[in-house]
């Protein structure tokens, strides 16, 4: 099993990995760019003592090492105690984040992770999601369709992504938002149709 945990760094009171609780059976993948600071490319990869070997391996052969002066700063990071106190303003910032575009978007069907950079905003009738990817981009909007994230040929619902940490600051956050609340009230035909 390969756990994935770059996107949930920032979410608070979560369970054990499961690297933690089956480790023979589980590998781990993170990262401190989402969680502390953009420009922190530093990452881990946590597997057990059997696996070491094969796991160094695949890391040298995609992308052979980082910078050794931003590990060396994400460790004094944790060291001193700075990547506590980063990771706690990330977290304040991305609640107040969610909670703007939550309010924004009141009435509609939105799923959403607290922590999470981004929230899924279900499309309402008739909206199809690459037709209102494209109505908003030419609003300034940049949303992303499921299909983006979709695996197979299965069907994929109407939904678009929202990232909340885009935006340079939260006003940026709630003007998007705001651009997008008349497409979402008055539907596709107040957009010029796809050919």
């Amino acid at each position: 099993v390969i756990e994935d945990e770059v996107s949930i760094g920032l979410a608070d009171g979560l369970p054990p990995p499961l690297a933690a609780l089956a480790p023979e059976q589980a590998v781990l993948v993170g990262s401190f760019s989402k969680s502390l600071a953009a420009g922190v490319r530093v990452g881990y990869l946590v597997g057990s003592s059997s696996l070491q070997n094969r796991l160094g391996a695949a890391v040298r052969a995609s992308c052979w090492m980082v910078s050794p002066v931003m590990v060396a700063l994400v460790c004094e990071w944790i060291r001193d105690g700075s990547a506590r106190q980063l990771l706690l303003a990330q977290r304040e910032e991305i609640s107040a984040r969610l909670e703007i575009a939550l309010d924004r978007l009141q009435g509609f069907r939105v799923s959403s992770h607290p922590g999470g950079l981004h929230l899924w905003l279900h499309l309402p009738e008739p909206w199809r999601a690459d037709e209102f990817v494209v109505a908003a981009r030419e609003q300034g909007v940049l949303v992303q369709g499921a299909a983006s994230f979709s695996v197979g040929r299965a069907a994929v619902p109407h939904a678009v992504r929202i990232s909340v940490s885009a935006a340079s600051t939260r006003a940026q956050l709630a003007q998007g938002l705001e651009l997008l609340l008349p497409l979402l009230h008055e539907g596709p035909g107040a957009v010029p149709a796809l050919f």
